[in-house]
């Protein structure tokens, strides 16, 4: 029964990406550029509440994951949790860049980039007392085999989060009008 109270509450924050990317999908298919602008902004908004929750419970669960006393099927229980977390805050952060992107919000898109480096950097990358190795490093190291990737692939979205912020503050990326993303191909194209 607690388990499939809990599964409900990470139903619930996975929902809310999908909510989201139903408007961000029919944003671009509006004709209207005030509806697309409604569209978009309200999946941001419900986004951001969904990005909040998935970084809470992977905090959370990543805490509860390394503790020494967890048992295997509970580790086992929290592994599946965090990776399908993980998977949704990537999805959700990545439906908000689209967002922002069609919205020609540069400086949004750099807080949502920036803020994802720093869940990531506080959270999986942070040290674990004074062990030299990181949470994502110690998740890693609880898993069977050589199948834990969670160190390397936080520290490649960092990296590449960081380029892409470079890029963006120096105007290599978004510089020229034509490079916001426009819909009105789609309605040509019939979408």
């Amino acid at each position: 029964m607690v388990e499939r109270v809990e599964q409900g509450q990470y139903n619930d924050r996975y929902a809310g990406f999908f909510s989201a990317r139903q408007m961000v999908i029919e944003a671009l298919a509006a004709s209207d550029e005030t509806i697309k602008k409604e569209l978009l902004i309200a999946a941001v908004k419900t986004n951001n509440d969904t990005i909040a929750k998935l970084m809470l419970a992977i905090h959370q669960d990543t805490v509860a994951f390394i503790d020494m006393k967890i048992k295997p099927k509970e580790a086992k229980r929290i592994d599946n949790h965090l990776q399908n977390s993980i998977g949704y805050l990537n999805s959700s952060v990545q439906l908000n860049l689209v967002a922002h992107t069609v919205l020609g919000e540069q400086q949004s898109l750099i807080a949502t980039l920036v803020n994802y480096k720093e869940f990531i950097g506080q959270t999986l990358l942070k040290e674990v007392g004074d062990t030299g190795r990181t949470l994502a490093w110690k998740i890693d190291n609880a898993h069977k085999g050589m199948d834990g990737k969670f160190n390397e692939i936080s520290v490649d979205v960092t990296d590449k989060i960081t380029y892409l912020v470079e890029e963006v503050k120096y105007n290599r990326i978004g510089e020229q009008e034509y490079e916001r993303i426009e819909t009105e191909d789609m309605h040509d194209a019939g979408m």
